[in-house]
């Protein structure tokens, strides 16, 4: 069974809403092995939702529409539905009944308009609605079925739930599942990790394997339909030891993980304990890092500031080893790591400078360095210089991921393994 969303709604094209039905209902129907092929946002227009509902049905066997079912002209879903799966409209006179009451339960006036939720295409199983005014319907044809829900996204997830779900479990005739992971990347570029597991992504088709690139991370998706969820861990499973193979060190964690949360764990595990000083980036490394729970325990403290004098009076070492000139440097970084670990009492110091962003944040501007620098306990350091471009909230993400990639490499003692 595949399924296309459709969702309704003139405000979506808009950008006045975000259409977060759809994330939903991708998620909950791949989990009972429903595929989903296709998702399609439409306005209220009648011509052009005869046109996608239409060719929904002509492609998928089961089209879910979201939205359009409420009691205003332009809530056409519907009439829609009804022409094109040619049927007429029918008055339901318990639907009727019930819109009704929630009025007066309410205490709110029923006006006339209302009566418009209670027709649904002949034929239509309705689907009753205890959380809102707007039933929905499932219409089974000959070319597939096509099912309507409202838009709202309480009443939406309710529906689904109690009804929609289970009805299409039933239509499965059997037990089936998607699962999938996903495994999390730092400090290594898209295009080389496609050139290091592309004949993987291209040769295998159950499980699926897909990348998606983020600022400065990179995500590995692995997607398996099987009867079990234990089949699908086991494909799954099969295929992420094949990845790991190829990308020694390089995965940082997987599904919900993030770095800020490794970072935490291994400062605990190790028992040190971290202080940073940031000139760059807003103090974004900081902000990131002290919204994981527990990190009080490991986090010493964070200084951030925007210039020399702040940064000599702040971290209390002599002028004349910063100044304004010589701010953004490797120099620099290397100095106020050892600064800040010091002040802050911190097993490791962390010291990041350079530009907040390139000249006027375009992408097509040439990049600007960053240089990062880590005091060690033992007094070593250790540095890395990137090359970032683009406005200021696009550098500290990048930044951020940059410094703590490196910071769990020298926690790992896997540094020497990159070239880098």
């Amino acid at each position: 069974m595949n399924v296309e969303i459709v969702a309704i709604g003139t405000e979506l094209l808009l950008g006045q809403i975000v259409d977060t039905n759809a994330v939903y209902l991708a998620e909950h129907l791949n989990r009972i092995g429903v595929g989903v092929l296709y998702k399609t946002t439409v306005g209220d227009n009648p011509e052009r939702m005869r046109e996608v509902l239409s060719r929904a049905l002509d492609r998928v066997d089961v089209v879910i529409t979201s939205g359009g079912l409420g009691p205003t002209e332009d809530d056409l879903t519907r009439e829609i539905a009804a022409e094109v799966t040619g049927r007429k409209l029918v008055f339901h006179q318990e639907l009727s009944d019930q819109i009704e009451r929630i009025f007066v339960e309410r205490d709110l006036p029923y006006k006339e308009n209302n009566r418009r939720q209670a027709y649904l295409p002949e034929g239509a199983i309705p689907i009753h609605n205890p959380q809102g005014t707007a039933p929905g319907y499932i219409i089974e044809t000959e070319r597939g079925i096509l099912l309507s829900l409202p838009g709202v996204p309480r009443e939406m997830t309710f529906l689904m739930q109690e009804t929609v779900l289970p009805y299409l479990r039933q239509k499965l005739g059997r037990s089936q599942t998607i699962k999938y992971r996903v495994l999390k990347l730092c400090g290594i570029g898209e295009s080389h990790v496609d050139h290091l597991i592309g004949d993987l992504i291209t040769s295998s088709d159950n499980p699926t394997i897909g990348l998606l690139a983020h600022l400065g991370q990179i995500d590995i998706r692995i997607t398996a339909k099987a009867e079990t969820a234990e089949e699908a861990d086991s494909l799954i499973a099969a295929h992420e030891q094949k990845i790991r193979e190829r990308l020694p060190h390089r995965i940082f964690g997987t599904d919900k993980d993030t770095l800020e949360g490794l970072i935490a764990r291994l400062l605990h595990d190790k028992g040190f304990s971290l202080a940073i000083a940031e000139t760059n980036t807003g103090g974004h490394i900081a902000q990131q890092l002290i919204q994981v729970p527990g990190i009080e325990a490991v986090f010493r403290g964070a200084i951030v500031a925007t210039d020399s004098d702040s940064l000599t009076h702040l971290l209390q070492f002599p002028s004349d080893q910063i100044n304004a000139r010589e701010m953004i440097s490797m120099e620099t970084a290397q100095h106020i790591a050892q600064a800040v670990k010091h002040t802050c009492g911190a097993s490791i110091g962390l010291g990041v400078t350079g530009y907040r962003q390139s000249r006027e944040g375009r992408i097509v501007d040439p990049a600007v360095p960053v240089y990062i620098a880590l005091h060690l306990m033992d007094g070593t350091v250790k540095t890395r210089t990137y090359l970032v471009s683009g406005p200021p909230e696009i550098i500290q993400t990048r930044v951020k991921n940059m410094a703590l990639e490196l910071l769990r490499r020298l926690l790992l003692s896997i540094d020497h393994h990159f070239d880098d």
